[in-house]
């Protein structure tokens, strides 16, 4: 892939990436994962995807980086079945991906997502050409402000997706499924069903589905609890 990145690839059988590995700068062709998986990544594997990639699960992932998801930093492609485990720690990250402006489509995160800002279960933004349809989060992110269970903030669509994951924020912006959703944005026929938890008296906000924004909100459902704790 990092040679031939407009090429196209079926993985055989799951590997195990070396501890100094660096992402693929740039993917443009298809990736079959045959629902196989890559193991211990330290960071994304692809910085720009442009490509399909499918059926890939990504195990025990370890990131501690800026801007990151573990599939990808920035995701300009079509994304389907793609799981994701492990922890991701930084500023603007997500489960999956950084920053998506592609399509995630039947994709789970299982991450724990641990920011200072910004933190997403799927994406940190889902930027306005982004759609994340039908996904799933079931891991915990943490953000001093701005977190979500789908993302941190959204500008994009989300459509019949369901956050069951724990959205921790210190003080403001966070919600079950999204922090923030803007002008822009339409979430419509998902579910919030992990509680939001904040540590502050007076929190700013921080909602059951989205703390903050403007956007569309179109048959949404809610299960889930905003609760206060001390850390």
């Amino acid at each position: 892939m990092r040679t031939y990145p407009a090429h196209h690839f079926f993985l055989n059988n799951g590997i195990y990436v070396s501890p100094d590995w660096t992402p693929i700068p740039y993917f443009s062709g298809t990736f079959y994962g045959n629902r196989q998986s890559i193991a211990g990544l330290k960071d994304s594997l692809i910085q720009k995807n442009y490509g399909k990639i499918t059926h890939l699960d990504l195990q025990s992932v370890a990131i501690n980086r800026d801007g990151r998801g573990a599939l990808a930093s920035e995701n300009y492609g079509y994304l389907y079945q793609v799981k994701a485990y492990g922890n991701i720690n930084g500023y603007e990250i997500g489960g999956i991906a950084g920053f998506n402006y592609g399509v995630i489509e039947e994709s789970s995160s299982f991450m724990k997502v641990t920011g200072s800002f910004y933190a997403g279960g799927i994406a940190s933004y889902n930027k306005e050409s982004g759609v994340i349809n039908r996904s799933y989060f079931g891991g915990e992110t943490y953000a001093t402000t701005n977190s979500g269970g789908i993302t941190a903030v959204n500008e994009g669509k989300i459509y019949d997706s369901i956050a069951w994951g724990t959205v921790y924020v210190y003080s403001a912006a966070a919600g079950g499924v999204s922090g923030q959703n803007w002008a822009t944005g339409l979430i419509s026929n998902s579910k919030a069903a992990g509680d939001v938890i904040h540590t502050v008296n007076t929190p700013t906000d921080v909602g059951h589905f989205v703390g903050r924004g403007d956007g569309v909100i179109l048959n949404p459902i809610i299960q889930n609890q905003v609760l206060k704790v001390w850390w």
